[in-house]
């Protein structure tokens, strides 16, 4: 049996879409190999994970180093190192290219290591992304790291790793630059089943996620200075509000709009899904958010989201709930809210396609297939 050391931010006890892959990457590969957990901890961080090992990031950067990019003492290297020689562990399998500096400088004492990088999605575009939407000398930190990222993943991407994304456009992009690096595309999933296509008893629209992310605060701020100016006489005339949930929520600048409700952490995203008429995802900046569009619709929710948003989720198109400007968007909520049955609709054709296309167990099966390739 292969013995795999997963590396990691700390995620068993987390909400959020990357803190769900992490699960359901961590759960197949404990199910079949010998897997072993080290978490990455920022300093004073609480130890929550159960897992094997523990080092610790440092703020340290060095120039010209990305700030996504965590810093790792020589210390807590060294052991890493001795860890994997202990344990006999032939495969590093990292969340991200966080842990890049890491798995190079392992790599450097223990060549014959194996190396699988979930790259998820490209740092350096959603950068770009998120300077694009506000060039501006408050948003200078946008153009440095992008591009930062630009010339680190460029080097990265040319090591013997194995590097995987869950966003096909991006891939076919980087082979095309990359054409003799190890790329996998492995797709987003949820192991929640599926529940019947409807709508929740309450008047909410929910759009949830960590607003600690460039992309999120992006999309909340579309709602507030774009999309709810348009919506709100028919929200308020109709008795629905749009709910902001999720982590980070006191970081944004307060709102005293009569629709719109700032909830913050909730205890069940699942149970909020399910009291939903349905979700909306204005994404513009960094793509992969189709984590969330699987869970939503495995709870049975109509998602009105973004081409952007569902760009990994390559079977979808051309889709009534797929917009990509605030007009166009509040005709579509006003449609939604006016017609239950065609709400309903959209929810099950989506919840069609991602039946067929990212159920946890195909990808299980490709996880499998990429660790026994190794």
């Amino acid at each position: 049996m292969k013995r795999v050391l997963y590396i990691d931010r700390s995620f068993k006890n987390e909400i959020g879409g990357d803190k769900n892959r992490s699960r359901y990457l961590y759960s197949v590969l404990q199910s079949k190999y010998s897997t072993h957990c080290c978490i990455a901890l920022w300093p004073g961080e609480e130890k929550k994970d159960d897992a094997d090992l523990y080092i610790e990031t440092g703020d340290f950067k060095k120039p010209l180093m990305p700030y996504a990019i965590l810093n790792i003492s020589n210390k807590d290297v060294f052991q890493v190192m001795a860890y994997i020689k202990q344990h006999n562990i032939s495969i590093v399998f990292v969340r991200t290219i966080a842990f890049a500096e890491l798995v190079n400088k392992l790599r450097e004492t223990i060549p014959h290591i194996k190396v699988i990088v979930d790259v998820d999605l490209l740092l350096s575009r959603l950068m770009k992304q998120a300077w694009s939407a506000s060039p501006s000398l408050k948003n200078r930190f946008y153009l440095i790291q992008w591009v930062l990222l630009h010339f680190y993943e460029a080097k990265l991407f040319q090591r013997d790793y194995m590097f995987l994304l869950t966003n096909q456009t991006e891939l076919d992009e980087l082979r095309l630059t990359h054409s003799a690096t190890k790329f996998e595309y492995l797709q987003n999933t949820t192991d929640l089943l599926p529940e019947d296509p409807g709508v929740g008893k309450l008047k909410e629209i929910v759009f949830y996620g960590s607003m600690d992310s460039s992309a999120n605060a992006a999309g909340y701020r579309f709602i507030v200075d774009r999309l709810y100016p348009l919506v709100e006489d028919y929200l308020y005339q109709q008795g629905y509000s749009i709910i902001i949930a999720g982590k980070g929520c006191e970081k944004l600048p307060v709102t005293k709009h009569k629709c719109l409700k700032v909830v913050g952490k909730v205890e069940s995203i699942e149970d909020l899904l399910k009291q939903s008429a349905f979700v909306l995802l204005p994404i513009f900046i960094a793509s992969g958010t189709n984590t969330r569009v699987i869970e939503s619709s495995m709870a049975g929710r109509a998602v009105l989201t973004t081409p952007l948003a569902m760009e990994g989720l390559v079977k979808v198109v051309n889709q009534d709930y797929i917009v990509n400007d605030e007009y166009k968007m509040t005709d579509v909520v006003k449609s939604m809210i006016q017609d239950a049955e065609y709400t309903i609709q959209l929810a099950s054709d989506l919840q069609q396609e991602i039946l067929k296309e990212f159920s946890f167990k195909g990808f299980g099966k490709k996880v499998e297939l990429i660790v026994d390739g190794c």
